[in-house]
């Protein structure tokens, strides 16, 4: 008599392989709620910017029109100086004019201290004869903690100002950068609102982030010449991506030539 035929033995699986699908399934939902979470906060972020922005947008028609009209008269002058240190006074007794970052935020600054920080207004902040741009943003550290910020561009710089506190009118002012040291400016497909610029240091950069906790990115490249040149790299999220990326590439262009 024939025998009948043996079925195929099943093979068991694995504790090894099942331990696995389930690793890899844990760390997929994990990935997809973590993107989630990061979107709806991006989208909840950029919403209230934009609301920001678009008052920040009214305040420069404003202003565009009061220049036009020179009706406009700046700060009482008394906030104009130091609570810490006293004028400058140039060889013919006159106050030193004013330079650099004072130059660039005239009226608007408040007050300087002795440790090197400056306060800023930001109600009168567009309204000076140097601002050309003003960017309502958010600074991304190398820590991934964002802080509420402003773009500042002027003909030749590019400035940094940290809101004191969510929706404040002042800030503090955090550095100073000039535009012709900027080498890109990239943004990504997926996040159009992620802007990271890098600055070849050139030892002309005005910077006090450290006063303030800030963490700049930085990185190395050999250069033509052979030698390491050093570049800060910085990342904002701009809901008005676009005309800033304009802006600067024109602005850029300009403070080259």
């Amino acid at each position: 008599p024939k025998e009948a035929p043996k079925e195929a033995a099943k093979e068991a699986p694995k504790d090894g392989s099942t331990v696995a699908s389930k690793l890899s399934a844990y760390w997929k939902e994990k990935k997809e709620s973590a993107s989630a979470l990061i979107k709806e906060k991006s989208a909840q972020y950029s919403a209230a910017i934009k609301e920001k922005s678009q008052a920040l947008r009214e305040r420069l028609k404003e202003s565009a029109v009061r220049k036009d009209a020179h009706a406009y008269r700046g700060r009482d002058s008394s906030t104009m100086f130091s609570i810490d240190d006293e004028d400058v006074p140039s060889e013919d007794g006159q106050p030193a004019a004013r330079a650099g970052v004072d130059a660039d935020l005239g009226n608007s600054v408040l007050r300087h201290t002795t440790k090197g920080q400056i306060t800023v207004d930001l109600s009168v902040l567009p309204d000076q004869p140097a601002v050309k741009h003003v960017f309502i943003c958010s600074e991304i550290y190398t820590d991934g903690t964002m802080y509420p910020a402003h773009l500042v561009l002027t003909a030749t710089h590019l400035l940094k100002l940290r809101e004191l506190r969510v929706g404040s009118d002042e800030a503090v002012f955090l550095a100073r950068r000039p535009l012709k040291t900027v080498s890109r400016i990239t943004a990504k497909k997926k996040h159009p609102t992620l802007l990271t610029l890098a600055y070849e240091d050139d030892g002309t950069h005005e910077d006090v982030s450290g006063l303030f906790g800030s963490v700049v990115g930085s990185e190395e490249v050999d250069g033509s010449d052979g030698k390491k040149k050093k570049y800060v790299l910085e990342r904002f999220m701009v809901p008005q991506a676009d005309a800033a990326k304009e802006a600067l590439k024109t602005l850029v262009a300009s403070a080259r030539t």
